[in-house]
This record gives C-alpha cells, sequence and structure tokens, in this order.
C-alpha cells in the first residue's frame, strides 16, 4: 500500500504537474476511500488511504496558483477483478460495511472523473475529498448498467478534507 497506494500517487501527480503548471491548468485526482475514515483491512490500509487524501489536499494548496485542481474521490466498493476475487475467498474476514454495501464497475468512477474534467468549477472542489457515489449522483451519472451507485456516508464515514477556495 505505501508504494501502489502513496508512492504512485505522488509520483503520478508530480509528472502530471510538470505538465499542467505550463499551461496553467489541470486537474489531479487521488483515489481514497472510506478505509481513510473507518477500518477496512487493516493498519497500513487505512493508514495508506489518508495519507493519500492529505497528500492530494496539500498539493491543492501549491497548485493553485497554477490553476490545477487536485481532489480526491472516496471510492466504495469497486468491483475490481482483485476485490471480486477478495469477495469470493474472504468475505466472511471483511467487515459488514464493506460486504453489504453496493459495488460498482470500474468505469463509474472514470465517468465521474470525467465530469469533473469537464466541469469549469471544479477548482471551486480543490483540496477536497469527495465521495465518487455523491458526484456521480450530483452530476447525473449512472454506472455502466444505468445503476444509480449509493453513497455508503452513513454506514462508513464523511470526509475529512473540505475545499481550500
Amino acid at each position: 500500500m505505501w508504494d501502489v497506494g502513496v508512492r504512485s500517487n505522488f509520483v503520478a501527480a508530480w509528472h502530471a504537474a510538470q505538465i499542467m503548471v505550463p499551461q496553467k491548468s489541470g486537474l489531479i485526482v487521488a483515489i481514497s476511500g472510506y478505509a481513510a475514515r473507518t477500518y477496512t483491512y487493516g493498519v497500513v490500509f487505512g493508514t495508506s488511504k489518508t495519507a493519500v487524501g492529505r497528500m492530494s489536499r496539500d498539493m491543492a494548496i501549491e497548485l493553485k496558483p497554477h490553476n490545477i485542481a487536485s481532489l480526491t474521490l472516496w471510492q466504495g466498493l469497486t468491483l475490481t477483478e482483485k476485490a471480486r476475487d477478495n469477495l469470493a475467498k474472504m468475505a466472511d474476514e471483511m467487515t459488514a460495511s464493506v460486504t453489504s454495501q453496493a459495488g460498482s464497475s470500474t468505469e463509474h468512477p472514470g465517468r465521474v472523473i470525467a465530469a469533473l474534467a469537464t466541469d469549469p468549477d471544479t477548482m471551486k472542489r480543490s483540496g477536497g475529498e469527495f465521495i465518487t457515489a455523491e458526484l456521480a449522483q450530483e452530476y447525473g451519472i449512472t454506472d455502466i448498467d444505468g445503476t444509480v451507485i449509493p453513497s455508503v456516508r452513513e454506514t462508513r464515514g464523511s470526509p475529512k478534507w473540505q475545499p481550500i477556495a
């Protein structure tokens, strides 16, 4: 989680900023999740998710003069191949707050990111953490099968960081 979750977010954002700063615009989106607020898979997982949110917020402060937005999306259960495998093998070891939520396709957060990238007011969100399902509903986005992905804020918690604007 340190290398993939935290370091890869930093390295990718650093390289993206090198392109975005000269053009004076851009959007950097970090993917975190409810594990930043509630216990999910263990200490390293939760700490990594928390670090990603803080890193994204600090980048928003540093990149604001360059008109580059940096924000964090909180994914609920995303049904990647690995997540499906984990659910099949270890569902009884996972917290009910994870196994009881509706999962989204991997395309769902991509649709939300595309909406953010074309939103002329995205800078107003910079520095904040947002629940992907809630932004999807705000933008009128459904999953690939037409499903509206529900927010699990009530059972998993609320993001900590608000926009810096």
